[in-house]
Formats: structure tokens, C-alpha cells, sequence
């Protein structure tokens, strides 16, 4: 997967429609009714009703929120997860360095399957979650240093050091998204099996045991603007039966501030071939704590008709609930796959991280020169 694919991917997560829905959506857009005018009490469940569709129709425009805590959690993992990969190189077992950088992306997909967003079956706005993260990185191969000890059952020779930070604005895929990306880490990797050199065809690099500390905020804000309708015939001999229609017009500011702090564990391992190709993969688990707090606005009016003209009085005033503070989990753990390309010192490399016993899904790739 190209950086450019990526991005643009990260762009539909972001905010992007790479599709069309028609489920019910439990939404964070919700209707309060101040008043029914002149319809009588035994009619308020059908106005009711109608507020309840129109909900339905504005909600399939912004993110699933079954409830605010579960929205915000989702942020959370998801920016957990796009941070996986940015800062460690698995592939290219540099002798003395390595440079290069990398832009990952994550998402919460919740009810829906990895399948069916990237396939366009749903909208990428009925995410429950979502996370990006972008990084420069640079690591060295403690064995150029000659005076490097062993402490106690370590050999520091064995081990390679990573540093990664970048900080940026959100890019301008779309002129309604706004925000930024930072993200910081460190890390170190130490070889705990040597691996097999084939001359020529193939060489397997050992197993790496990989920990550190990863760092990321991301303050994101999509504005949606929306006109939407909804309608239902109201079964009313005194009214003549009309069919009533409620309509919003309006504009939705929608996102979060996240911050999430991570130390990851993992084992992983990868193997050379012909030298063009180097496949690699492994296991994690990750020691989460932050959260995500949520940046929500609406601005507009519901208008409520019928064809008749027999409903008049009815207003109602609406909000977005996106919930107040959201964390990770506290624990997860993870598989990584991926591929890169070698072309001398020049590296292309993508990888897939997936949670296990979770709905988030992450991809980043990126370019880097080792020697």
C-alpha cells in the first residue's frame, strides 16, 4: 500500500464518504420537542414518531454513538492502535542506523467488519472510532559502539535504540476537517534468538523483543452541514389525515481531543527473501492510559409542516451528544503483519495491526534508508 493510498484511506476514516448506509444509526443528534401546538395529547406519540425519523435521517450524516462513552472510547483505541508500527523498524536489521517516516491510521469499527468499510458497504462516519498519526523516526545498532557492556544477562550489543516524534496539522483533504497531529516515542529492541543466513534465497532475522513508550494527541473537528427531512402521515380524521413533515437545517461541528500514552511488549520476527522482499509479523500487547474528550456543536432549527396545513405550533430544539471523556483499555493485545520492499538502502515497507478480542484495525506505512 502506497503512502498516497493511505492517505486517502485515512481521509474517508477522517471524514470522507466512501459509501452509502441505509441502517438506523444510534446517533449523537437527539430532538427534545417543547411544544405540540394543537395537536392533542392522544396524536403526541405520532409527533413523537416523527422526531424519532428525523434522528434517524441526520444520524446516518455523523458517528454511530450508541452511547458517548463507547464513541470516545473508540477514539481513544483507535489512536492507540494508528501509533503501532511508526517508530520501530521489524525488517531491516540495520549494522550501524536507520531513518525514515511514516504515516499511520486506525478505526474503532465497532458492529461493522474491516470488509465492509474499506469496501464501501458503510459510511466511514459510522465509525466508532478513529486515529491517525504520522512520525519521522531514527535508530542505531548499539553494536557500533565497541564499549557497549553486558549488564548482567543483556548484551547491549544485541540492541537497537528508536526515537520518533512529528508534529502537524491535520491535511486539508477536506476544507470542513481541521486539527492536529503529534506524536512522540521511544524504543528499544533486543535480539533474543540470532537468525539463519542462506546465501542468496533467504534469510530469517531471529526473534526481537521490542518495548518503549509511545505518545500521541490528536485535537481533530469535522463540520457537517446538514438538511434532512422526515415524514409521516398522521392518522387523524379531525386533522384529515395529513402527513406531517419535520425538517433540520444546520450545522454540526463534531470530533475530540485525544491523548493516549502506550508501552508496548512485543516478539516479532521477519524473513528476507532474494533480498527484494522482506516479510514480518508478531505479537503485542500494549499498557494504555489517557482518554479522548469530546468537541461537539450544533447550530440550526427544526420546522415542523403538514400538507394541509391543519398542524400548527409544533417546535422542537436539538443537540449533539457525543459524551464527556472517554479512556482506552487499559490492556490490549495485538497481531502485525506487513511487507517491504528493498531496493538497496531504500525501504518501502506497510503493515496491519489488528486487536485482538477488539473492532480496531490499523495500517501505516511509510519510506526509510537503513545501513
Amino acid at each position: 500500500m502506497s503512502v498516497t493510498t493511505l492517505a486517502a484511506w485515512a481521509a474517508s476514516v477522517i471524514g470522507i464518504t466512501i459509501g452509502s448506509s441505509s441502517p438506523l444509526w444510534a446517533g449523537p443528534f437527539k430532538t427534545t420537542i417543547t411544544s405540540y401546538g394543537n395537536v392533542p395529547a392522544v396524536l403526541y406519540s405520532e409527533i413523537d414518531a416523527l422526531m424519532l425519523s428525523l434522528e434517524s435521517e441526520v444520524n446516518k450524516r455523523l458517528p454511530d454513538t450508541s452511547n458517548g462513552s463507547t464513541y470516545l472510547k473508540g477514539m481513544s483505541n483507535a489512536s492507540v492502535i494508528a501509533l503501532k508500527g511508526i517508530g520501530v523498524d521489524y525488517a531491516s536489521a540495520p549494522d550501524i542506523f536507520v531513518v525514515g517516516a511514516g504515516v499511520g491510521v486506525g478505526a474503532d469499527v465497532g458492529n461493522a467488519s474491516l470488509s465492509k468499510v474499506v469496501g464501501g458497504d458503510i459510511d466511514a462516519r459510522q465509525l466508532r472510532g478513529f486515529g491517525a498519526a504520522a512520525s519521522v523516526m531514527a535508530g542505531v545498532n548499539l553494536a557500533v559502539f565497541p564499549f557497549m557492556p553486558t549488564i548482567w544477562v543483556i548484551d547491549l550489543k544485541r540492541m537497537q535504540l528508536f526515537m520518533n516524534f512529528w508534529k502537524m496539522d491535520v491535511p486539508k483533504f477536506d476544507s470542513s476537517l481541521s486539527g492536529e497531529l503529534t506524536s512522540f516515542g521511544f524504543h528499544l529492541q533486543y535480539k533474543l534468538m540470532d537468525g539463519i543466513k542462506v546465501p542468496i534465497f533467504l534469510r530469517w532475522g531471529g526473534i526481537d523483543f521490542t518495548t518503549g513508550f509511545d505518545y500521541s494527541t490528536m485535537d481533530i473537528l469535522f463540520v457537517q452541514d446538514l438538511n434532512k427531512s422526515a415524514s409521516r402521515v398522521i392518522p387523524s380524521v379531525a386533522f384529515g389525515n395529513p402527513t406531517a413533515n419535520a425538517n433540520f437545517i444546520g450545522r454540526a461541528s463534531a470530533g475530540a481531543n485525544v491523548k493516549v500514552r502506550t508501552i508496548p511488549i512485543e516478539l516479532s520476527t521477519h524473513v528476507q527473501l532474494l533480498y527484494v522482499l522482506t516479510l514480518f509479523g508478531g505479537l503485542g500487547a500494549d499498557f494504555n492510559s489517557g482518554g479522548a474528550d469530546a468537541n461537539a456543536r450544533l447550530n440550526g432549527t427544526i420546522a415542523v409542516s403538514d400538507n394541509l396545513g391543519t398542524i400548527n405550533g409544533v417546535t422542537a430544539n436539538a443537540a449533539l451528544d457525543l459524551g464527556s471523556h472517554g479512556t482506552p483499555s487499559s490492556i490490549n493485545t495485538r497481531w502485525f503483519l506487513g511487507g517491504q520492499l528493498n531496493v538497496t538502502l531504500l525501504k518501502v515497507y506497510a503493515q496491519i495491526n489488528h486487536g485482538i478480542g477488539q473492532d480496531t484495525w490499523g495500517v501505516n506505512a511509510g519510506v526509510r534508508i537503513a545501513y
